[in-house]
This record gives structure tokens, C-alpha cells and sequence, in this order.
């Protein structure tokens, strides 16, 4: 595919991400981790306004002042992330903030990744393929609806997804043409990485694993080296918190983040049955099956048997399988976290969206090869149509619920839960009109019971989500009883009120409830309070 049209296609999927879903950055709830992370980008933006601003400039950038305002003790959060993520969101408020209000300006950073990511995987895809591979993995990016749902949300996981990638191809470029220019940005992306999350320091991994097989040379792995030190230094550079000991502060990351299971295990439901820190080895790759579109499965099947059936001059569509057996691998591990169904793995699904890119690219070639040149073209647009169509429609008809959603082999979401899927995770289905009805319906020093977490309904009054002047209680019975369908998290108490007590309000999808508003004073709160 020739430069320049590669690069219109891939500016203009990566505008089309932006514009689809601009819109909609404040439909979905506020997530978990939201309010914190927000808390700490403000601390940032203090921070930064005392260093160019003064008149304490100096004191500003010591080790006390750094530590207080970029993660200050009295949080009552566990954040082992680096700050990295925190510093786009903080510049993204200054930006846009006034005018798009905190939580969608915020949120805006991740939607700026998403887009960047899309156009990188198009490109990519259409500089090793064909205008059709090109086409074929830009749309499945915008297409898988659980990734969609993370360009959505402040967080770690789209901005690591797009480092790890970009930080991988450039390696790759710099293998392939030698300019130094890949190194530059190899290292700078995963000095990115490594900047926003413990999972960056992996990405060396796979990188020289592939090196091995197919550049088994010294240049390669000299290459490789490069990039990875100077990510190092990028990673260190990008975060204040290791400044004044950048040693203590990794080997703190380390140790704490090899650690999860003493220091924060979160539950996972899998199969009907409630896992600790610990789950089967196949959660992962059954997830991964169940929570994208069939038709790019597909797609993703035939792009893999293209790869290996040339896999010695398919070096790029090689990576990407070594990259899924990578994740597969270490999410497979007991010492790996296994929660919140792929957003663990995220940086997998660029490289699957290329293979689903390389499958286009063969079938087209397929039509080209079989069709009567006067009907090929109708019979390609047929093909884009069979496999982008219903992926397109699943993913707006999830909208804002895109991390629930699963695909047709569980049934849906109604069937994956009935089947001992989770339902929601995150707190995206808490949304803000269902709060709206929330505030009408209570009234003044109402007491409202919650699960699972009490700190985070207290963010929402904060944030304005929530009125201020009801009591956010964990002691039941109260006035009124607020509940996330975190089947995780559920014990008798809560199965007892999901599986007998009428809502007064509630946010269900495919018939399952999500989110819900219980009164205990209601007939059918008596029956919640006698099977407890």
C-alpha cells in the first residue's frame, strides 16, 4: 500500500474515533478508580503551577512536596501506578477542562490514545498488507466493543495498550529499514509504557523473544537494548515520585506489583463460581473468546492461519501470535491478577486486530483471484459488510455499557450471566441519569446502604453524582439500599436482594441488572431481609 494513502486511511479512522465518540464521554458512570486518579491529576496540576509559577520553585521539586501532591499519603487508595497517565488527564482538564467539565475533559485523554492507536494499527496494517488489511484492522479496532469501552474511561489501560504497541512496531521498523528515527520512538514509547504501568516493564519480553527467532544477530538484540534503556530513562523522566530515588522507587513498583495477592486480591466470577486472587489458567483465553465479535474471530483465525502457513516471511503477523501467547502465558500464571475481565490484557488487541487485518487481506486476495472482475467489487463490499456490520451495530447497541458486553457463543450478556459470567465490574453501569432519578427519589438524611465499596459513593456526592445530604452507610437495613451487580463481589445479602427484591430503580441491558436502587421499607424488601 503506497505511503500516502496510508496515511489519509489511517488519519481518518483514527478522526472517525474521535468523532463517534466524543459525545458520549460522559455517558458512562464514573468507574472505580476514576475519582481518585482525578483527585490525584488536580494534586498535578498544583504541582506543576508551583514549578512554573513559583515563588517556591525550588521547594516545589523536593523529595517531601513531590511525594504530597503526586500521591499524597492521606488517599485512602492503594495506586502502585506511575504517574504518567495522571499527567495527560491533569493536561487534558487544563486544556479542555472549562468547557467540557472535569470528568469528560479527563476522560478525553483516553479517547485521544484510542485514536491515536487506531490510526497506528491502520498504518501498520497498510504498510505491511494492502489498502484491505488496512481497512480490516482499523475497524475492528473501532469494533470490538470492550475496547471501545476503555477509550472511555481515565485510566491505565488504553494509553499503556498504545505505548506497548507503538513501542513494539518500532522496534520492528528500525529492524526492518534501519533508520534511527524507530529507535527514537521505540524508546521514547516504551519509556511511555513502563511510565504508566507495572505491565510495561513486561514488554521487553516478547520484543526479544521475537528478535530471537527472526534476527539472530547482534544487531537486533543491540537494538532492542537501546530501546529498553531508554525507556528507562524516559520512564524515570516522566515520573517526579522517582526522581530522588529512581532505584527504591522501581524496586518498590516491582516488589509491590509482583505482590498483588497480599497487598490488594480482588475476586473474580468465572464459571458460575467466586475465584480470590488465584483463577483457572484458561479464564483468560476463554474471556478473550467470549468478549469479541464472532465475525472478527473469524477474520482473526484466517489472519493467524495466513501467518503460519508463511510464518518465515511473515515476521509481523508472527509477532502478533507471539504476543497473544505471551498474554495467554502470564495471565495464566497464579501470580498474575486475572480481574475485570480482558482490561488486564488490553495490550494484546492491537495485534489481534492486525491478524484480523491480515485475514481481510487474504480473503480479499481470495475474491480477487475467484470473482469475475465485474462483480468483485460488489462482492468485497459484501464481505466488509458480513464481517464490520454486526460488530458495528453490537458495539453501539452496548453503548455505555461496553465492558458487558460478550458475544453470541455465551448468548449475550443475558446469557453469560446465566451461564456464571460477571455482569458489570466497574462501576461504568452506575450511570449519571440513573443517579439523577436517585437524587429525585431520596430525600434529606435519607440513609443509603451500599455495596460494594462505601468510599466511592462518598466520591460521588463529592463529584456532585450523588446529593450530599444523605448518609452513605455500609450497616443494612437502612431507608434505601444501592447495589452494583459485581457478582464478585456478592455474598448471601446481596444474591438474596439480586434474586428476589424489585428495584424502585434500576439500569439493566439485555435484561440483566446492573446497577439498582432497593427500599427496605417496600414488601418486597422483607423478603431480601428474611433470606438474610
Amino acid at each position: 500500500m503506497k505511503a500516502p494513502k496510508a496515511y489519509r486511511l489511517a488519519v481518518a479512522l483514527g478522526l472517525l474515533a474521535v468523532v463517534i465518540h466524543l459525545p458520549g464521554l460522559d455517558d458512562a458512570g464514573l468507574t472505580w478508580d476514576e475519582p481518585k486518579y482525578m483527585d490525584l491529576a488536580v494534586g498535578i496540576q498544583e504541582w506543576t503551577s508551583r514549578v512554573i509559577f513559583g515563588p517556591d520553585r525550588m521547594e516545589a521539586l523536593s523529595r517531601e512536596v513531590i511525594a504530597a501532591q503526586w500521591d499524597p499519603p492521606e488517599v485512602d487508595f492503594y495506586n502502585p501506578h506511575p504517574p504518567f497517565f495522571k499527567i495527560a488527564m491533569a493536561a487534558s482538564d487544563a486544556i479542555v477542562g472549562r468547557w467540557m467539565g472535569t470528568v469528560p475533559a479527563m476522560r478525553l485523554a483516553s479517547l485521544v490514545w484510542f485514536a491515536l492507536l487506531v490510526t497506528a494499527v491502520t498504518l501498520v496494517a497498510g504498510w505491511r498488507w494492502s489498502t484491505a488489511a488496512a481497512l480490516g484492522a482499523g475497524l475492528a479496532m473501532l469494533t470490538m466493543p470492550r475496547v471501545v469501552g476503555h477509550a472511555h474511561i481515565a485510566a491505565t489501560d488504553t494509553p499503556l495498550t498504545l505505548f506497548w504497541f507503538v513501542g513494539t512496531l518500532a522496534t520492528v521498523g528500525f529492524l526492518r529499514t534501519e533508520q534511527r528515527k524507530w529507535l527514537v520512538l521505540g524508546g521514547v514509547a516504551v519509556g511511555l509504557a513502563m511510565a504508566t504501568k507495572f505491565t510495561g516493564y513486561l514488554l521487553p519480553v516478547p520484543l526479544f523473544l521475537w528478535i530471537l527467532v527472526y534476527h539472530r544477530n547482534r544487531r537486533g538484540l543491540l537494538a532492542a537494548g537501546f530501546i529498553v534503556a531508554v525507556g528507562l530513562g524516559v520512564a524515570i523522566l516522566m515520573n517526579p515520585l522517582a526522581w530522588h530515588g529512581p532505584i527504591e522507587f522501581t524496586r518498590k513498583l516491582i516488589e509491590e506489583s509482583l505482590d498483588r495477592e497480599s497487598i490488594i486480591p480482588i475476586n473474580t466470577y468465572y464459571m458460575g463460581y467466586k475465584y480470590g486472587y488465584v483463577v483457572p489458567w484458561h479464564q483468560s483465553p476463554v474471556m478473550l473468546l467470549i468478549t469479541t465479535p464472532v465475525p472478527l474471530l473469524s477474520l482473526f483465525l484466517l489472519g493467524t492461519a495466513a501467518a503460519l502457513a508463511r510464518w518465515k516471511t511473515e515476521a509481523v503477523a508472527a509477532l502478533c501470535v507471539l504476543q497473544l501467547v505471551f498474554f495467554m502465558v502470564v495471565m495464566g500464571l497464579p501470580s498474575s491478577p486475572n480481574h475485570d475481565g480482558i482490561r488486564l490484557f488490553l495490550p494484546l488487541f492491537p495485534f489481534l486486530a492486525l491478524l484480523m487485518g491480515r485475514g481481510l487481506h487474504r480473503l480479499n486476495g481470495s475474491l480477487r483471484q475467484q470473482v469475475r472482475p465485474g462483480m468483485y467489487r460488489g462482492a468485497a463490499l459484501s464481505a466488509l459488510t458480513l464481517f464490520y456490520l454486526p460488530p458495528a451495530a453490537q458495539t453501539y447497541s452496548y453503548a455505555p455499557f461496553y465492558l458487558s458486553y460478550y458475544n453470541e457463543m455465551v448468548g449475550g450478556l443475558s446469557g453469560a450471566v446465566l451461564r456464571g459470567f460477571e455482569a458489570t465490574y466497574w462501576y461504568d453501569a452506575m450511570l449519571p441519569e440513573f443517579l439523577d432519578a436517585v437524587n429525585e427519589l431520596v430525600k434529606p438524611g435519607d440513609h443509603i446502604a451500599v455495596w460494594p465499596s462505601r468510599p466511592y459513593y462518598e466520591e460521588l456526592q463529592r463529584y456532585g453524582y450523588l446529593r450530599d445530604d444523605v448518609v452513605i452507610t455500609e450497616t443494612i437495613p437502612s431507608t434505601y439500599y444501592l447495589q452494583l451487580s459485581r457478582l464478585s463481589n456478592f455474598d448471601a445479602i446481596q444474591w438474596a436482594v439480586y434474586n428476589h427484591v424489585q428495584p424502585v430503580l434500576s439500569v439493566t441491558h439485555d435484561g440483566v441488572e446492573l446497577a439498582a436502587l432497593y427500599s427496605w421499607a417496600s414488601p418486597d424488601s422483607a423478603t431480601a431481609e428474611d433470606s438474610d
